[in-house]
């Protein structure tokens, strides 16, 4: 038993050090995890922080606030704007601070949907946040973001306070919470799924280590063999075995009782890197200076098979070495010497450790790696794909590329990609793929071809990486830089660039166009009378009227409070008063509901 843990010592270390391995994976996926989530939850955060000031109406934060300035109807109603908002993201709370001397006052925020139920924990505008962190202040005094951890009545969160400023240059806070627990949950989900991997890498190296075992124990059998077999020819044919010993792709060596060399012959020169007339005679412990070749050495002098595998340094170079260490046995069972045979395995050894390496790479990459035939059928899917796409590497395997089709690329962009990849040259674009359960998704991809030893393309590689939320994310902030959050219309931003467009267009091609401007004469009574947001509810309906007056290719905006413009191209004078006639008697019509009130309103109406 111990001679067997001997012989199998290096497998023994390989197990050992490939289960600290795992255990230094896991411990660094984890922490890469973490550190990867506490960034997207921050990027969460830092969005629905600064979502706050968008969904409250312009002009809530001002010079001189107090308590009293908004109803508690219209606080109520900035509870349930920002709760919606809320409702649909992984943030609890989201809501906006001020500092009045040394207090901290709310003067907006979410609920949940248990507080607005039952009205118990809700905060209204200028409430007293009388448990704020200590952090919240030096905010304030710095105006600089703060990420913060801390327990309050609502419950222990991790937060996010930054610093803002109104129109007027009041200085107010907005803010986003995140339960600790939420991000516990996550945190313990991704220990977890890296604990399954990690498990999975301990089945699969069982057999491997088993495998490597009775590879060597195989191996060493050949090994005695031969030298027995080469020992035999040696007391039959001096010439057969020089032969052998010469053209022989392994070092071996013939050593006396001492360990002294009697002969060696080609490939052990180049392994020990000393030419042979100076190694005859020399102790061959010196040219192969290493602690565990003498101790087997050592073993097979006194009679017992040596064996060695091992990392050896040699004119500055790491080499990996197996040798085996065969006594000779004369008269009276006595050891006269012995045959080593050395194998120089260090281009194995690498070649093995970049494919471990390569293995690794792919299996845990953050992008989709699929490897095709010329043809484009897939030969291997890693595990990303099955995360992005939904097909599992079995279900796509032998399928063809096509399996990911959308049906809304170009079919342009298809012909261009093969004209380009069967050239021989690397193509990189963007597709919309589709899920296995039909969902869409963007994804953008670099494709290059892998050739054998004549250069002939054999297979594709492809790396993918889902860009869906990336691009949703532009669409949208287009859309926000560009649009009027209250009615929908183009904004006053828009709008100028619009005109600006038809007016350089009209210099050069001498084509008239129209705008009209409209101010409403009425507005200020309905904020006065029934608060903002009756006054809101009225643009957002009037702004549906007038879409519904005007052409499809004519462009509404809202510029103002209570100010629109409308720009129309191609429109000649008698058309475009026409329209700004109909435009004014649709808003004189106009009759607006609230409550138990009803109004109209007029408006001024310019043309140019």
């Amino acid at each position: 038993m111990a001679s067997n843990f001997k012989n199998n010592k290096p497998i023994y270390f390989a197990v050992i050090l490939y289960l600290a391995w795992v255990c230094v994976f896991v411990g660094f996926n984890y922490l890469s995890e973490k550190d990867r989530l506490y960034q997207s939850l921050d990027s969460q955060l830092d969005a629905a922080a600064l979502s706050v000031p968008l969904i409250l109406p312009d002009g809530i934060h001002y010079q001189g606030m107090q308590f009293g300035d908004v109803s508690r109807q219209q606080s109520f109603e900035h509870v349930l704007k920002l709760s919606d908002f809320a409702r649909i993201r992984d943030v609890v709370y989201i809501y906006s601070l001020i500092l009045v001397g040394d207090k901290v006052l709310f003067t907006a925020s979410s609920a949940s949907d248990e507080e607005i139920g039952t009205g118990e924990g809700v905060s209204y505008y200028f409430d007293h946040y009388d448990d704020v962190d200590p952090g919240v202040f030096e905010v304030f005094r710095t105006e600089e973001k703060q990420y913060l951890e801390y327990t309050d009545q609502w419950g222990t969160f991790r937060s996010v306070f930054i610093p803002q400023r109104s129109a007027d240059g009041t200085r107010y806070v907005v803010a986003a919470d995140i339960e600790i627990s939420h991000i516990q949950a996550l945190l313990q989900q991704s220990l977890l799924k890296t604990l399954g991997v990690a498990a999975l890498f301990l089945l699969f190296a069982l057999p491997l280590m088993l495998a490597f075992s009775l590879a060597a124990r195989r191996l060493a059998k050949q090994l005695e063999l031969r030298v027995r077999e080469r020992t035999e020819e040696l007391a039959s044919s001096e010439a057969t075995l020089n032969s052998i010993l010469e053209l022989s792709p392994v070092g071996i060596v013939h050593y006396d009782a001492t360990g002294r060399l009697i002969r060696v012959n080609r490939e052990f020169e180049s392994i020990a890197g000393v030419v042979r007339e100076n190694l005859l005679g020399v102790d061959l412990k010196e040219p192969m200076e290493n602690s565990g070749i003498m101790s087997e050495l050592d073993k097979s002098l006194s009679g017992i098979k040596g064996r060695f595998e091992g990392e050896v340094e040699r004119d500055g170079r790491q080499m990996t070495l197996h040798a085996e260490f065969v006594p000779m046995v004369g008269a009276k069972q006595r050891v006269v010497g012995g045959v080593a045979v050395f194998d120089d395995c260090t281009k194995q050894h690498e070649t093995l450790l970049s494919l471990q390496k390569l293995s690794l790479a792919v299996e845990n990459s953050p992008n989709v790696v699929l490897v095709t035939d010329r043809n484009g059928f897939i030969e291997y899917a890693n595990p990303r794909f099955e995360t992005v796409t939904g097909y599992s590497s079995d279900e796509v395997v032998g399928q063809n590329m096509r399996i990911l089709n959308s049906g809304t690329n170009d079919p342009g962009l298809y012909k261009s990609l093969w004209a380009e990849i069967l050239k021989g040259n690397r193509w990189s674009g963007e597709f919309q793929n589709r899920r296995k359960n039909g969902e869409l998704y963007w994804s953008r991809q670099s494709i290059a071809p892998i050739f054998n030893k004549w250069d002939v393309i054999t297979h594709f590689v492809s790396i993918q990486e889902d860009i869906t939320e990336a691009r949703r994310i532009q669409e949208q902030n287009i859309y926000h830089a560009t649009h009027d959050m209250l009615t929908g219309l183009v904004n006053r931003y828009e709008f100028e660039r619009r005109l600006k467009r038809v007016v350089d267009t009209a210099r050069q091609s001498k084509t008239a166009h129209a705008m009209c401007f409209v101010d409403l004469d009425q507005f200020k009574i309905i904020n006065d009378t029934c608060g903002h947001v009756a006054g809101d509810e009225l643009l957002r309906q009037l702004a549906g009227v007038l879409k519904e007056t005007l052409r499809r290719r004519d462009t509404l905006a809202r510029i103002g409070g209570d100010e629109f413009a409308v720009l129309m191209e191609h429109c000649n004078s008698e058309q475009a008063v026409r329209v700004a006639e109909q435009i004014h008697q649709v808003i004189d019509q106009f009759v607006f509901c609230w409550e138990e009130h009803n109004f109209t309103i007029g408006s001024s109406v310019g043309l140019t």
